[in-house]
């Protein structure tokens, strides 16, 4: 078995575990794995969005066909141990569909010894007939399963031929991450071959794009990594790239619709069903990844018609924005302690740089740190000055402000079931805990956002188990009162700055699992201006033509704000500025 052949043990094993857990429905899955695991909430996350995109587009096409009790065929390549054949079966029960399905010679034969040995799928293998069952294909009046190489397109007609498959009817084309692995001029080749002997298809490709980001680049030499590199991103790179393609080759209408588009289409009531399966505290990777496959739906003939009954929305094109400065930032990489290789983690400025809790390692050990670490920066590196355990720092996504000689801890996570409630204040040059604020008014969260103005400490709003923030708390560092100002969404690893004496801005943090999909579907970004006026807030918002992020940072220089870095509907995003003034 080749290492592609291999991912296929991979991904069922992995579309399983999304299914046990509930994200969508499969009960064939379990008769095609032999040894079930439990994978990562993300990676079931990622499956389950993968379910949705092929629902939403060559599942809405199928019910298409079979609700008009319509003639069709569909040819799935590359398929695998893929339960679609099923699925389809059992969901829309069409009585004028052929399925043919094609792979590796290993697969195909181990599917075969598989279905034949389970009664649940046997007995929809055929209505009436079974042409050939020679235990290394299957050929019946339903569904018929031979093995192929894919780069031969001449074979591949012939062996069509022979299970009559017809060049004429209306055809649905599936194929999950299968062309990405080809060589690229095979792949460009069977993309030209079905465009051409085929008079009325649609053809429906979920992959990899937009390799030239941090986050693209990561995944490259990921599949390189497990011998199973990407070798059409070579060339096509973007879902602009992959469109030319297939028009080119044929293909008279393409659409392709990024894993966030099919996200931003789902209700919100799914979104808070999947989100109660179980705890997860990933948005950013989800995103990421999301920005970096696409379902592309080529059609022609008559099947043109199915871009309008698809049940999806592209995301709009993005704003217009200044140019570009292609001037290289300068940056000095400087030798750092140990001590500070962690993520997680919270920092405060002062005199020195404090550094928080996180994940890190630790005697050899990865682990939560419960640890505050005083550092200073000399000219061309930095120094550790001070490094103090204590089981009351041990914690994630909390935040720090330094606030008269003191660091103020407030919040963060132990783990995804519980979040930290307590505000301490921390001994900047000890780093000694030397006093517990009473905050029982104000929940416990993490991945809020914190800044000091006058003599509070403004918070806002994050999530916990339980529930998403959309408060926004000015409390009193003297008297421990506070002032509460609520917003019109949740907002979920957001930026708060102080601006002058007596505003913050808040900016970002619309993470679409958590605030709605509104800033996401429309590109734009909402800011927030909170003047403080005794004990009195004013609101201000202001919507931008500008792609809205979450996960960033944020400063405010001379009465710009910088927004730095975050994930947004296209990916990891740069360096933005805005006049507060204009």
């Amino acid at each position: 078995m080749t290492r592609v052949e291999g991912t296929n043990d991979y991904s069922i094993v992995s579309k399983l575990s999304a299914a046990k857990a509930e994200y969508f429905k499969d009960e064939f899955l379990q008769e095609f794995v032999e040894k079930p695991r439990n994978r990562a909430p993300l990676i079931n996350w990622g499956y389950y969005i993968r379910s949705k995109s092929i629902e939403l587009t060559f599942e809405a096409a199928v019910k298409h066909f079979a609700d008009r009790d319509l003639p069709f065929q569909i040819l799935s390549i590359g398929a695998g141990f893929d339960t679609t054949f099923f699925n389809i079966q059992e969901k829309y029960e069409p009585k004028n569909m052929v399925f043919f399905e094609i792979d590796l010679p290993s697969n195909v034969e181990r599917k075969v010894k598989l279905i034949f040995n389970s009664e649940k799928c046997q007995s929809l293998v055929w209505d009436k007939v079974m042409f050939e069952n020679d235990g290394k294909t299957i050929n019946t009046d339903r569904y018929r399963l031979f093995a192929c190489d894919l780069a031969d397109t001449g074979q591949l007609k012939k062996s069509l031929e022979k299970l009559n498959f017809d060049f004429s009817k209306p055809t649905l084309i599936l194929s999950e991450c299968v062309i990405t692995y080809m060589k690229e001029k095979d792949s460009t080749k069977l993309i030209q071959f079905l465009g051409e002997i085929l008079d009325n298809a649609a053809f429906f490709v979920y992959e990899q794009c937009e390799p030239d980001d941090a986050f693209g680049a990561f995944m490259v030499k990921h599949f390189q990594n497990i011998s199973s590199p990407i070798l059409g991103l070579s060339r096509f790179r973007t879902q602009e790239d992959q469109i030319s393609r297939y028009l080119a080759a044929g293909w008279c209408k393409c659409k392709v619709h990024s894993l966030t588009s099919v996200f931003l289409c789902l209700p919100e009531q799914e979104i808070q069903r999947i989100q109660d399966l179980e705890l997860f505290d990933e948005f950013e990777e989800f995103f990421l990844k999301c920005s970096h496959y696409f379902m592309l739906v080529a059609t022609k003939g008559i099947c043109d018609i199915l871009h309008g009954v698809l049940n999806l929305k592209l995301l709009p094109a993005l704003p217009e924005i200044l140019p570009e400065d292609k001037n290289h930032l300068q940056v000095q990489i400087v030798d750092t302690p140990n001590s500070l290789k962690r993520f997680g983690h919270s920092m405060g400025v002062g005199e020195d740089v404090y550094v928080f809790g996180g994940f890190g390692e630790e005697n050899g050990k990865h682990k939560r740190l419960g640890n505050f670490v005083r550092i200073e920066f000399k000219g061309d590196h930095f120094v550790e000055k001070k490094l103090v355990k204590n089981a009351n720092y041990e914690r994630l996504y909390a935040s720090c402000e330094v606030w008269k000689g003191q660091c103020l801890l407030f919040g963060g996570r132990q783990s995804p079931q519980k979040a930290f409630q307590d505000m301490i204040a921390i001994d900047s040059k000890s780093g000694n805990l030397v006093k517990t604020y009473k905050v029982d008014q104000i929940e416990g969260r993490w991945r809020h956002a914190t800044c000091i103005l006058q003599d509070y400490l403004v918070i806002v709003g994050g999530r916990n188990e339980d529930n998403t923030f959309r408060s926004v708390i000015f409390f009193n560092l003297v008297d421990e009162s506070v002032i509460e100002q609520n917003l019109e969404v949740p907002l979920v690893s957001c930026t708060v700055c102080p601006w002058g004496s007596d505003k913050v801005v808040i900016a970002g943090g619309q993470n679409p699992t958590c605030s709605g999909s509104g800033a996401w579907s429309t590109l734009q970004e909402t800011i927030w201006v909170l003047t403080l006026k005794g004990k009195s807030v004013k609101a201000k918002k202001v919507v931008l033509d500008l792609e809205p992020r979450f996960g960033h940072t944020a400063h405010i220089i001379r009465n710009h704000l910088v927004l730095v870095g975050g994930v947004g509907p296209y990916g990891p995003l740069g360096l933005d500025v805005v006049n507060l003034i204009s």
